[in-house]
């Protein structure tokens, strides 16, 4: 191992050597990759790298040479992109196009090139003419356009109910060229007010509840969106009866099994705050029962379940069952070996020796897996209208090697093996928790998902 850790150190020493007489060869050339960009004509990234190049070396004279070429060329590309555009009414892209040429007059302020010349005979370095870059009216014109042309789109879309969203889009438009702009904050509020409306007659409550809330968003307090949102939101409400699971496993050791996962559940599933759902236990609905019967109580199971909801107002009921809870801790295995390696014990003269190690592998491993499966039955349709089985296993494995003789001659895969050191595996009922845990997490998400 010895001898491993030695060549291994060496490559390591010879890498760092390589890197870094290399390292000068990885430093960025701006300006021949400028030039480079200029000849397959990417005239805006060979700019931008001889403004890097320049800002490091303001006196370059091939890049000076070189951007006094391409600065025209790039200018004069966007400025009659930009004038095509509008042209064609294309406030948008002209928009963006004078965008580009704010953006490289700033480029262009960041540097100072120094250029070579002779006054009075003498050689001194004097900051070139750098090209003037006013687009200030052009883009203020682009502007004003771009705003009116999303307005009146906006205007148009509303005439249809349930287009808001395009509307929207329009006027928001609209608002990024200029703030405020018109009434666009107001037309955006009442189109989804219309729209929530519409929604609320269809009655799909839950994307009434969302129109109600956006249109707030753009006008706080509008009309009286924010009582609808309440009124569409409680109608969208779906009230969920979960009811104990039944443990038909015949374990007993690991507490009320049913009644631990049923609370688990409920509460994972309230933690991921569903807007749209209210999970209820067994005790609220027989208290329900007992108003509505006067005291008398209903026996609530699968074929019950439809006539109940009636009752109590519950839009759907889930049951389920602890199928089987199956737990196994077999005794410690132990896996013996010899293991052997060299190491270096003289460089002049070069010498090496045999070492070695007698070695046992011990693994304990254990393991509990519960079993279970549940039904969902819809009130209103008076069915099952899921069922589903899972399973989830909890293992815990205690890995650990003890040896004989030098500990440098064991190999990585012996030393693999050392994970945990010797230490006794966690119990059965820990295991049985955290696999309840899990299938709680699980089942909690397929409801929500489901019933959302």
């Amino acid at each position: 191992m010895r001898e491993k850790i030695s060549t291994t150190v060496f490559l390591f020493i010879v890498s760092c050597i390589l890197v870094g007489l290399s390292s000068s060869a990885l430093i960025a050339d701006e300006y021949k990759d400028a030039k480079k960009a200029y000849e397959m004509g990417q005239n805006d990234e060979a700019l931008r790298l001889l403004v890097i190049k320049l800002r490091k070396d303001n006196d370059h004279k091939d890049a000076i040479a070189l951007l006094k070429t391409v600065i025209s060329l790039v200018i004069d590309k966007h400025q009659k992109t930009a004038d095509d555009y509008e042209t064609r009414k294309d406030w948008d892209n002209a928009f963006s196009e004078y965008e580009t040429l704010v953006r490289i007059s700033d480029m262009l302020s960041s540097i100072t090139p120094l250029e070579e010349t002779k006054i009075d005979g003498k050689k001194i370095k004097k900051p070139i003419e750098m090209p003037k870059i006013d687009v200030r009216a052009q883009r203020e014109n682009v502007i004003n356009n771009a705003a009116e042309t999303h307005y009146l789109r906006g205007v148009s879309f509303m005439q249809t109910v349930g287009s808001s969203g395009r509307t929207i889009a329009e006027f928001d438009a609209a608002r990024k060229y200029i703030p405020d702009y018109k009434d666009c904050r107001d037309l955006s509020a009442e189109a989804l007010y219309r729209d929530a409306a519409d929604l609320l007659a269809k009655k799909d409550f839950k994307n009434a509840v969302m129109k109600f809330r956006r249109c707030q968003e753009y006008i706080p307090g509008y009309k009286d969106a924010s009582i609808q949102a309440e009124q569409a939101k409680q109608a969208a409400i779906r009230r969920i009866a979960l009811m104990p699971f039944t443990n038909l496993s015949g374990k007993t050791q690991f507490g009320e099994v049913g009644q631990i996962l049923t609370d688990q559940i409920i509460s994972k599933s309230i933690q991921s705050q569903p807007e749209f759902l209210e999970f209820v236990t067994r005790e609220y609905v027989e208290q329900l029962l007992k108003e509505q019967a006067m005291g008398q109580t209903a026996v609530i199971n699968e074929n019950t379940a439809a006539n109940v909801g009636k009752l109590t107002g519950i839009h759907a009921f889930i049951f389920g069952k602890v199928l089987s809870i199956t737990s196994s801790f077999p005794p410690e295995t132990a896996v013996n070996g010899t293991s052997e390696s060299s190491v270096i014990v003289s460089f002049k003269p070069y010498q090496t020796a045999k070492i070695y190690a007698q070695y046992t592998k011990h693994t304990r491993q254990g393991y509990v897996e519960i079993s279970g499966s549940f039904q969902i039955v819809d009130v209103e349709k008076g069915t099952i209208v899921k069922s589903e089985s899972i399973t989830d296993r909890k293992i815990d494995t205690a890995q650990w090697v003890t040896f004989t003789g030098d500990e440098n001659a064991l190999d990585n895969d012996v030393m693999r093996h050392n994970t945990t050191g010797d230490r006794p595996l966690e119990p059965a009922e820990a295991l049985a928790s955290k696999a309840m845990e899990s299938i709680a997490n699980a089942l909690a998400a397929k409801l929500t998902q489901f019933f959302q």
